[in-house]
Parts: structure tokens; C-alpha cells; sequence
């Protein structure tokens, strides 16, 4: 068994790997490149929404409910967050991930509550912070999110850490390119803003945080034991 996660695979490279295993296995977040494989698994919120018929697959597995994440969500999904708990801003690793800092200065201005930013090892952030703001890198995150009541960022992975750690959540679309996840997590009642500089966001987390947490079923940190099954069965 071949297992392929990544966009940069051409037609030929999953062909190749393909003759070399008797199953493959695709990550694949977007439908469309179309490739004959035994299991596909699209974690995203939108990921029902796509067409994946020309993929002549045995099973697709797709939604959060599959989302690949660390089994300690798990446990932090059956438990409660802190009601006091902290706001976790972190927009990922790249070079924008150093402006979680000036949304967590932000929100520290008029909310009492410590803010985490947590950015890339490697991203210069600025020097000018809020007393309550605490910047971090190579954390680690269901630790943190523990320790957390709100989400404030990208709509990547650590989106859906956030989901399924049971935190309340204020996505930020970035980039464009997220549309059909905007639209999904929206769908579900979620908020999403459009851009980091939304006048309204420190507004929508001061609301998020007065209203009671319902955490989504989906992702309950149980999406690897439910796609690993789903590959021991093939065998």
C-alpha cells in the first residue's frame, strides 16, 4: 500500500506508485485531478460538497469526521474548555503569521483575558505587544488549547485542532481560495470573516465569548482510528 499527500504530484507520479502497490491511498483536498484509487480522504468541512466520481474510488472518506489529528483531541473533545480560558490567535507558519500578534493586541485592548499568538519558529514578529499578550512557536497545541476558550485565525489544520478541541471559534478566510470552506463553515454556523483587517473582529469574539460553548460533533479527534480502519480493511 502507497500512501500520496501532496499537490504537486503529477498524473504519471501516482501512476508510477500505483504499478509499484496493490492499493493506493489519496489526501486529496481539492477533486481535481481525477486518478483511479482504492481510498480517498478529504478532511475539509466542504469536502462532501466535491465530486470525486471520476476517481472510480472503493471508498471515500470525507468530512471532519476523518480530519488526520493527533489522538489528545480526542480527549479534549469529551471535556469542557474553561469558561475563563484564553483566546489563541495563529494565522500558521508562513511570513502573514507574524499579524496574529497585531490581532491579538487587538483583542487584548478591550478583552481582560490572556491572548496567545502563536506563530512560525521562524517569523520575525513585532517588538510593540500588549501586556496580555503572550507570542509563541513550537508549542504544543492540545496543550494549549486546553488552556483556551476562543480561536481566532486561518482556516487550516489548527482550525480544525480548534473544532475539535470543543473551542469557540472566528475564522478568518485566508487565502480567497478557501471559498467553499468559507461557505461550509458558514452553512454550519460558523463565523468566518473575509479578511484580517474586519473591523468587526474583535466585536465577534467579545459575542463568542459570551455565549454558552457548543462544540461541533465534527472533528471529534477520532479521524485517524476511522481512516486507519477503513486501510486495514483493504488488506
Amino acid at each position: 500500500m502507497i500512501v500520496m499527500d501532496g499537490y504537486r504530484f503529477s498524473q504519471q507520479d501516482r501512476l508510477a506508485r500505483k504499478l509499484r502497490a496493490r492499493h493506493l491511498v489519496l489526501i486529496d483536498d481539492l477533486a481535481d485531478t481525477p486518478f483511479p484509487a482504492d481510498l480517498v480522504v478529504n478532511q475539509n468541512l466542504h469536502a462532501k460538497g466535491l465530486d470525486y466520481a471520476q476517481y472510480e474510488a472503493q471508498q471515500l472518506l470525507l468530512g471532519p469526521e476523518f480530519a488526520l489529528l493527533r489522538s489528545e483531541y480526542a480527549a479534549l473533545h469529551e471535556s469542557p474548555r474553561p469558561d475563563d480560558g484564553a483566546v489563541l490567535v495563529t494565522l500558521g507558519g508562513s511570513t502573514i503569521g507574524k499579524r496574529a500578534v497585531e490581532i491579538a493586541n487587538r483583542l487584548a485592548d478591550r478583552i481582560d483575558r490572556t491572548i496567545y499568538a502563536v506563530v512560525g519558529s521562524e517569523v520575525s514578529v513585532p517588538g510593540n505587544r500588549h501586556a496580555r499578550v503572550e507570542v509563541l512557536s513550537g508549542i504544543d497545541m492540545p496543550a494549549l488549547m486546553a488552556e483556551c476558550r476562543h480561536y481566532v485565525g486561518a482556516m487550516g489544520v489548527s482550525y480544525l485542532e480548534a473544532l475539535a478541541a470543543g473551542l469557540s471559534t472566528t475564522a478568518i478566510a485566508i487565502p480567497a481560495s478557501q471559498m467553499l470552506a468559507v461557505k461550509a463553515a458558514r452553512d454550519q454556523g460558523l463565523v468566518v470573516l473575509d479578511r484580517i483587517e474586519d473591523p468587526h473582529l474583535v466585536d465577534e469574539v467579545i459575542e463568542a465569548l459570551e455565549r454558552p460553548l457548543s462544540p461541533q460533533p465534527y472533528p471529534d479527534g477520532l479521524g485517524v482510528k476511522r481512516v486507519a480502519d477503513a486501510i486495514v480493511s483493504l488488506l
